[in-house]
Order: C-alpha cells, then sequence, then structure tokens
C-alpha cells in the first residue's frame, strides 16, 4: 500500500540510466522515512527543518540532506493523502 503511494520522482537534474534508478530508489526510501516516523510519532508537529534533524539524529538520513529534500517528501506525502499540514 505504501509503495503504490510512494512513487512519485520529480527528475529536476534531468539524470538518465543507472544515475535515475538510483535517485528514485532514494528518494522513495526517503519519503518512506518521513512517513514512518510520523506514523511513529502521530502526535509530532514538526517544519521540514525539524524533521531532517529528528531523521539525522537517529541516525536515518545522512547530515548532507537539505531540508528542501525534505520539503519534497512532505509534499509529495500530503499530495498522496499519507499525512496533513497543519495551519500553526
Amino acid at each position: 500500500m505504501i509503495k503504490d503511494k510512494l512513487h512519485l520522482y520529480y527528475n529536476s537534474t534531468n539524470l538518465k540510466g543507472i544515475e535515475l534508478s538510483e535517485a528514485i530508489i532514494k528518494g522513495q526510501s526517503q519519503d518512506v522515512k518521513v512517513l514512518l516516523y510520523f506514523l511513529k510519532n502521530p502526535e509530532e508537529k514538526l517544519s521540514r527543518y525539524q524533521v531532517l534533524d529528528k531523521l539525522i539524529m537517529l541516525g536515518l538520513l545522512h547530515p548532507n540532506v537539505q531540508a528542501s529534500s525534505i520539503g519534497r517528501a512532505l509534499n509529495s506525502l500530503m499530495k498522496e493523502g499519507c499525512i496533513t499540514k497543519l495551519d500553526e
């Protein structure tokens, strides 16, 4: 079910071949990590920067991951109805 919802990848860097395949896999796993964090911590209300910090502290993401990448993951998950943005 989650795999079906997390198939989005925005090829903004025009990757091709193996590099594109690797980026798709990495992007999906990042979406999964963000979603699983929220599923395990449903009461947490976090910005993309806070999500990034939590996942880095847990060793789930490399410290070089950009906050914009987490923002993309959050937007994809919101569009798919997996998470909801709060008006706070």
